[in-house]
């Protein structure tokens, strides 16, 4: 949109006759427009061209000058964008606002039952004017109202034990399925695979986290590390024959197996996706 100053100096610019639009009017407008910087009397010539175009068989007149004012004046060459502010630009949009459970819990704060408004004992007059008003939709309306709440508040404390869930369930694996005769500390990396989860999330439940507050070095170091650890399993798990398998039990080898190869796999899948929407990003700028 085009700035209050140039919307005023265009209401008030006198382009002359109708028929005979002064060229040398127009070109003072225009460098005027322009900060006062130099502008080619042909870029006047075009802007005139371009009126004359919208006016057809007509003599151009302010009406088609001045759309055509304004399309040369928003006609505006951006350099082009460095990859450092676009890989920013990505980052800003994938950042939460909030840490994933401190968004939760504020979502369960604030997950209240809508007050019914047309409900309520002191707005009834009478038994009779209370059914003639539609009560019985009024009570279906509250329940439903009700059943809303309650299911998007199990939803929502769903979300929020499923990681901690996740991570419990690889300490007991790890707890119960181990053998120390495995060539390999199976069962040792998918039980600190679990405590660093827990430890990153009870660091990450500590602050407010996402956009609004800087992220805690330690939370940092412990997502690195969980983000290695899986191609740490997984070259364990395949690395092992089959009579070493055996010795670190079937149970925790076909878990290690299904874990680690299914989290490396998601690993490159979301690098290929980043590199994918920076590449759409970086073109489409």
């Amino acid at each position: 949109s085009l700035p209050p100053g140039a919307l005023r100096l265009l209401a008030t610019a006198d382009f002359g006759p109708r028929g005979a639009a002064d060229a040398r009017r127009t070109h003072a407008l225009l460098e005027v427009l322009n900060d006062g910087q130099a502008v080619l009397m042909a870029e006047a010539e075009m802007v005139l061209h371009d009126a004359a175009l919208m006016a057809g068989s007509v003599p151009p007149g302010r009406a088609e000058i001045l759309p055509a004012v304004v399309a040369w004046y928003l006609h505006v060459e951006r350099r082009k964008t460095d990859r450092g502010t676009l890989l920013k630009t990505w980052l800003s949009r994938w950042t939460p606002e909030k840490e994933y459970h401190a968004a939760i819990l504020e979502q369960l704060g604030s997950s209240e039952l809508p007050e019914d408004p047309g409900g309520g004992a002191a707005g009834s007059t009478s038994p009779m004017s209370d059914t003639a008003a539609g009560a019985h939709p009024s009570f279906r309306t509250r329940v439903a109202r009700c059943f809303r709440s309650c299911a998007n508040t199990v939803g929502l404390i769903f979300a929020l034990v499923v990681p901690s869930l996740f991570f419990a369930c690889m300490v007991y694996m790890g707890a119960l399925h181990g053998d120390d005769r495995c060539p390999r500390d199976l069962d040792g990396l998918v039980t600190w695979f679990g405590i660093l989860g827990l430890a990153t999330l009870a660091v990450d439940c500590s602050g407010k986290g996402g956009a609004s507050e800087p992220t805690s070095p330690v939370s940092v170091l412990l997502k690195a590390i969980l983000l290695l650890l899986p191609w740490v399993g997984t070259f364990w798990t395949f690395h092992l024959t089959e009579e070493e398998l055996e010795l670190c039990g079937p149970a925790l080898s076909a878990f290690g197996g299904i874990l680690w190869a299914g989290l490396a796999v998601a690993e490159l899948l979301s690098v290929c996706f980043f590199f994918w929407e920076l590449s759409v990003i970086s073109e489409h700028e």
